[in-house]
């Protein structure tokens, strides 16, 4: 344009074929979704809150909680990770758990809601125990042991004395 022309709006054009932008559109509406789908309360009838956190996307495999600590000292806390499938509709997923040990630490993890790693954003849920295990987005815990009315104060060394040795060898496997 040689001439002097006023442009009052510029209209892109889209025509829907880019790999990259569905791909990005897609990670926006999967992240929308679980946004929309999550809360800080878990509305099952018999539902408590977990130190456990959910990381999705999945963390890369081979991922170690010391390269995690590079990101956030807060990542110092998790105890142990692992990998569990998950279903948002009828799209099968992976996500990272991440162990936190207790629940007072995983909520200050949640207060910082996503992080970044290698140039992929990260989301993180509360994750909560509960024993409706048919329904959407749950996943079985084979090594958790609950228990109830446990006075505050003591420590995992004074219960563990207490309890019955055929359920502390169990615990300790």
């Amino acid at each position: 344009l040689c001439q002097y022309v006023p442009i009052d709006a510029v209209y892109t054009w889209v025509n829907g074929t880019d790999p990259k932008l569905l791909a990005e559109l897609l990670h926006v509406k999967e992240s929308l979704i679980l946004h929309v789908n999550s809360s800080v309360s878990c509305s099952y009838s018999h539902c408590v809150p977990s130190h456990l956190v959910l990381v999705r996307p999945s963390l890369p495999s081979g991922l170690l909680v010391s390269d995690l600590e590079e990101i956030d000292l807060m990542f110092s806390y998790v105890s142990r990770t692992f990998v569990v499938e998950s279903y948002i509709g009828n799209k099968k997923s992976n996500l990272t758990v991440l162990d936190f040990g207790n629940i007072d630490t995983a909520n200050i993890a949640l207060a910082k809601g996503n992080f970044e790693l290698n140039g992929l954003n990260y989301t993180m849920n509360a994750g909560f125990i509960t024993d409706e295990h048919q329904s959407e987005n749950m996943f079985t815990l084979s090594n958790v042991v609950i228990m109830s009315k446990v006075p505050s104060g003591n420590s995992v060394e004074t219960i563990m004395e207490k309890l019955p040795d055929d359920l502390v060898t169990i615990i300790e496997s």
